[in-house]
């Protein structure tokens, strides 16, 4: 069963992905962001983040 929902949002077509997981690896969601989406529009201008503590550098 999932816990989390990442959602992703192309601030320009406004199309979205939902990435249902049961934690929150980020090596797990970059792993994904580079299959989905970077392969789709390249690298993006900005990201926009909750700025959560796990996802932050």
């Amino acid at each position: 069963e999932f816990k989390y929902i990442i959602i992703i949002i192309n601030r320009l077509t406004k199309i979205k992905y939902y990435i249902p997981t049961v934690n929150l690896i980020v090596k797990k969601l970059i792993e994904y962001f580079i299959k989905k989406i970077y392969s789709i529009y390249n690298l993006p201008d900005s990201i926009v983040s909750n700025y959560n503590t796990q996802f932050i550098l």
